[in-house]
């Protein structure tokens, strides 16, 4: 039904928070995390979000969306069985959301890219 590549994403990764480009990839993300990012490949193909591996401080899955204002926002990060990432994680995505310009709004731990 789909094809291998999913849309390239508009935001620069880094070593250690890596973009999923392809539907397999998406699938065994899924798999290894035991949770269900590998039921979003349709959201996915329409473009307005994107799903990135975090390897550090502590392996998780992450989860940008494109707002209607065309800004970027993080939906979501989670460990394996949607567990709860750290502070640290957190502080981690901060970083990187300061990396790529962006704003960060603290009070509901959304990211506005």
């Amino acid at each position: 039904k789909y094809g291998e590549d999913l849309p390239p994403s508009p935001l620069k990764g880094t070593e250690t928070i890596v973009h999923i480009s392809k539907v397999r990839d998406l699938l065994a993300e899924g798999e290894e995390m035991a949770h269900c990012v590998g039921g979003y490949v349709e959201r996915v193909m329409n473009g307005d979000v994107y799903m990135y591996r975090v390897y550090e401080p502590e392996r998780a899955t992450m989860e940008v969306e494109r707002v209607s204002d065309g800004k970027f926002r993080i939906v979501q990060v989670k460990l394996y069985k949607n567990g709860d990432v750290s502070n640290n994680t957190l502080m981690l995505l901060k970083s990187w959301v300061i990396n790529n310009q962006c704003n960060v709004d603290d009070q509901n731990y959304e990211i506005i890219l």
